[in-house]
């Protein structure tokens, strides 16, 4: 084989390596790119779970305490007054 013939071979086996190098690290890089999707997902997901657990607990922490001062309310306004204790003065006045 000629000269010529060896180094087309080695040529042609140097663009095949790298493009298989060039290919391989396109695939890395499309996995690195995809597990920091996947990590933004789940951090986003975490994020808004502890959100919502965050409202559930103070909408529920609100609704008690709403239940509480009207239940006060009613027992307040409910219970009779206590009759005004007898005075002398306005017996003796009338008598």
């Amino acid at each position: 084989m000629s000269a010529a013939g060896r180094l087309i071979i080695i040529i042609i086996i140097i663009i095949i390596i790298i493009i298989i190098i060039i290919i391989i690290i396109i695939i890395i890089i499309i996995i690195i790119i995809i597990i920091i999707i996947i990590i933004i997902i789940i951090i986003t997901t975490i994020i808004i779970i502890i959100i919502i657990i965050i409202t559930i607990t103070t909408i529920t922490i609100i609704i008690i305490i709403i239940i509480i001062v009207i239940i006060i309310i009613i027992i307040t306004t409910t219970t009779p007054p206590s009759p005004p204790p007898p005075s002398s003065s306005t017996s003796s006045s009338s008598l």
